[in-house]
């Protein structure tokens, strides 16, 4: 199981963009053994220039 951090840094992390995280990153628990405690910490940054950076470690 996968315990979610989700930070937004020049952006408000609403709970729809929650959910969409959540469910790509869902895709990937197959990849761990399912009795595994595993944290994620997700950054999202939005710049001034309109483009934005994902970055997520587990």
């Amino acid at each position: 199981m996968i315990k979610y951090s989700i930070r937004g840094e020049n952006l408000e992390v609403t709970e729809a963009i929650r959910d969409y995280v959540v469910s790509k990153l869902e895709k990937i628990e197959k990849y761990f053994q399912p009795e595994q405690e595993l944290d994620a910490r997700i950054n999202l940054k939005v710049y001034r220039e309109k483009t934005a950076k994902v970055e997520v470690t587990i």
